[in-house]
């Protein structure tokens, strides 16, 4: 089967442990697996990331309808601009740019699963394709999304396969 794993940052979450895990993605994930990392609200030429033919960067700033999001939504900062006490619930320019990466990956490709890695995970082993192909039903399962939660672990895809 087919994976592409997407991932989103911005310099914060880059200098916290995005990098890092940009470096388990070159050095201990298949080299069969995609990855589509998403940056936004940085310039990326001032860091050096690892490069190799199936790590993908894009600017989320290139999307335009992220960029309407952000112009047409500067009051909903989880404060609701300074109206009532910081929420999670309330802060949809924080939960924006993972939902427009997993969204922009998921229109530009076909054929896969699609799996979300938060920028602040570690790999702690090699990812290889055959494990993963453990975990996910054959491609022609109707199957449009998985969830698979174990030990305190989630793992959240997404079934890129048309249903011809």
């Amino acid at each position: 089967m087919s994976y592409r794993v997407v991932t989103c940052f911005n310099e914060k979450l880059l200098k916290s442990n995005g990098s890092k895990l940009l470096e388990d993605f070159a050095s201990k994930w298949d080299t069969a697996i995609e990855f589509d990392c998403y940056y936004y609200d940085m310039d990326i030429k001032n860091y050096s990331l690892p490069k190799a033919k199936n790590i993908h960067y894009y600017n989320l700033h290139d999307v335009p309808e992220y960029v309407t999001f952000v112009e047409e939504n500067p009051t909903h900062d989880g404060t609701e601009d300074g109206v009532v006490q910081y929420t999670e619930l309330l802060d949809a320019l924080s939960a924006g740019p993972e939902v427009f990466a997993i969204t922009e990956c998921g229109f530009n490709n076909q054929g896969c699963w699609l799996l979300w890695i938060d920028p602040m995970c570690a790999t702690v082993k090699d990812i290889r394709a055959s494990t993963l192909d453990s975990y996910f039903p054959k491609i022609k399962s109707n199957v449009d999304f998985m969830q698979r939660l174990q030990d305190g672990e989630i793992l959240h895809a997404d079934n890129m396969f048309s249903n011809e």
